[in-house]
């Protein structure tokens, strides 16, 4: 799909619909790293047309997409 989706964005770049893909099949994630002493927040916003998400040991789809949003704890940041 990855290729695919490349191959069809490099063609269409010269054309007026070079933001086709991205409009349909894209998006925007979040990762956001929040200091717990201070408050202070970070973000990093990147664009997407696809998401990798976990699999193993998990029963849905649902229960997939919320472990991509919870948040983790980094003790040496």
């Amino acid at each position: 799909m990855n290729v695919s989706f490349d191959r069809i964005e490099n063609m269409l770049k010269p054309t007026s619909r070079k933001y086709l893909m991205q409009s349909v099949f894209g998006g925007q994630t979040c990762s956001q790293i929040v200091c717990k002493e201070c408050g202070t927040c970070n973000n990093r916003i990147e664009d997407f047309t696809n998401l990798s998400l976990t699999v193993k040991d998990i029963k849905s789809m649902s229960e997939s997409l919320q472990k991509q949003v919870e948040g983790e704890l980094i003790s040496d940041f």
